[in-house]
């Protein structure tokens, strides 16, 4: 550690900031590859149905956009 005590105390400021983001990053990211790895015909078709429909809510489209890259701060 370059600056001593202070230095620790801002990677503990920055990990309790960032970690509760990057494990929901992580799951979301867990939780869309097993959508889009399903393996039954029937499975599949649900999840498109679904995608298509909720898709055309603006909300929903608005959440996408900041979770997907894992933009979303909250």
């Amino acid at each position: 550690m370059l600056g001593g005590r202070a230095e620790e105390t801002r990677l503990d400021q920055y990990e309790r900031t960032r970690r509760p983001i990057a494990e929901r990053v992580v799951s979301f990211t867990d939780r869309a590859t097993r959508m889009a790895t399903l393996r039954t015909a029937g499975s599949r078709a649900m999840r498109n149905a679904m995608i298509r429909m909720i898709g055309r809510i603006p909300p929903v489209r608005r959440w996408l956009a900041t979770e997907l890259p894992g933009c979303a701060t909250r």
